[in-house]
């Protein structure tokens, strides 16, 4: 069963969802999901079997850990089989950068499947513990991931300015000059 919540209101501009998907040994699935290159990160924690991901025609490796699946710039397949227990936080793009203290550098993890602690910190397993605890209780489950994003949130000038710039390209239907975006900004090329 696949079904999604919405982060509290103050999240909705960096979290597009809150997504899980249950299967269990009486009632197993079988997924296969192509994910299309789309610049957006995902935060998975895995709670049952194991699951594959590779690049479109490239050789599959298997993940049992929870982990940041961040933003990719090739398609992938992700298949996975039996009691599938998985929960996981889709950010838009540019939407990670406000939960992570380090800055994101674009080549740090493009295309890598990142532990958890590498990116958020040991703060992370206990959030991991408490979704656990919850089992299928939707609303508990949210609850616990929008209080741990909005301890985490911390919006910097630069990445107003990201989002800012962001939202001027997504509303210029492709008629956008570099020029013209850098004037919006108060940057220069």
């Amino acid at each position: 069963m696949y079904r999604l919540s919405q982060p509290a209101a103050p999240l909705a501009a960096y979290i597009e969802n809150y997504w899980f998907v249950e299967g269990s040994a009486q009632a197993p699935l079988d997924l296969t999901v192509d994910v299309f290159v789309d610049a957006r990160a995902d935060l998975i924690f895995n709670f049952g079997a194991p699951y594959s991901r590779a690049r479109l025609g490239e050789h599959p490796r298997s993940h049992k850990d929870s982990n940041l699946d961040a933003q990719r710039i090739h398609p992938i397949r992700i298949e996975q089989k039996g009691a599938v227990h998985v929960e996981g936080v889709r950010f838009h793009t540019a939407g990670l950068s406000p939960f992570v203290a380090a800055p994101i550098h674009i080549h740090t993890w493009t295309d890598r499947i990142v532990p958890i602690t590498e990116v958020f910190g040991e703060s992370i397993l206990a959030l991991e513990r408490e979704l656990r605890a919850a089992g299928a209780d939707l609303g508990a489950k949210t609850q616990l991931l929008d209080r741990y994003f909005l301890q985490r949130l911390r919006v910097t000038p630069a990445q107003q300015l990201l989002l800012r710039l962001k939202a001027r390209v997504e509303s210029a239907d492709g008629l956008l000059r570099i020029d013209d975006l850098c004037d919006f900004g108060g940057i220069s090329i």
